[in-house]
């Protein structure tokens, strides 16, 4: 876990092999998490773990909807919505990315891959990829 206090960043991004549940503010990273925060959706930090298959974990914590959001990812192919807090069996409007998104040839953050994601507001996603298809 994260000793790191959140600070007012409305973007909390990281890619983890495991599931670790955490925020990083320019804190020390404990291995096996790499964490990011960004307070636009122009600046996605997002990092890797140096093994396993990721997962990326996003919560957007402003009432607004960020369409067309790019984060950098490590592989390309498939990533499943594994979680989405605005799901509708969590009182959610179903917003989100209809269940995955494969990941575009376009570097993002220092990372080979992106994502195109819709992120809803007041929310919280978990995509893991699922394929180098």
């Amino acid at each position: 876990m994260l000793d790191a206090v959140a600070d007012t960043s409305c973007v909390e991004v990281a890619v983890s092999a495991r599931l670790q549940v955490g925020v990083a503010c320019d804190s020390a990273v404990p291995t096996g998490l790499q964490a990011g925060a960004a307070c636009d959706s122009a600046d996605t930090p997002s990092d890797t773990e140096p093994f396993g298959e990721p997962l990326l974990f996003i919560s957007n914590f402003t009432p607004v909807e960020r369409s067309h959001y790019k984060c950098g990812v490590p592989l390309s192919g498939m990533w499943r919505e594994i979680f989405n807090s605005d799901a509708g069996i969590y009182g959610g409007q179903n917003r989100g990315n209809c269940g995955g998104v494969k990941a575009l040839s376009e570097p993002h953050d220092n990372q080979p891959y992106s994502l195109d994601l819709c992120l809803p507001p007041l929310s919280t996603l978990i995509l893991k990829h699922v394929s180098d298809a």
